[in-house]
């Protein structure tokens, strides 16, 4: 992302979205370095929480409408959007699925003793 910002590849876009797009960049950089060293594994919900973060400020710059040089640097941030977020998304642990069970009820009559499953 820096290096097609800083090889001005994002043409068209405002002074602010171009700013937004390098801030964003920037601290993405800073996030995968710090997640990168497995020291910082303590502090990896606070990275993750930066890349949601920058994904957040990325997905709110405006979408393209038109065939403009601009429109087309608007959907190459929103590719870079879709991208983190699969990436992001990939990152989270997995949870586990609440663990089921069924409730059977003892039945002892005059034979052997049998289960029932008891309905909610």
């Amino acid at each position: 992302m820096l290096a097609k910002i800083k090889a001005d590849s994002l043409i068209g876009m405002t002074d602010g979205e171009l700013q937004t797009a390098k801030s964003a960049a920037q601290a993405l950089k800073l996030a995968a370095i710090a997640l990168s060293d497995p020291a910082n594994a303590p502090s990896a919900s606070q990275f993750f929480n930066q890349v949601k973060a920058q994904i957040d400020v990325l997905s709110k710059l405006p979408a393209p409408s038109n065939s403009t040089p601009r429109d087309a640097s608007l959907q190459m941030v929103q590719a870079w959007v879709a991208e983190l977020s699969k990436i992001f998304d990939a990152a989270q642990p997995e949870k586990e699925a609440p663990p089921t069970f069924e409730l059977y009820e003892i039945i002892q009559g005059s034979g052997t003793p049998a289960l029932r499953r008891v309905n909610s």
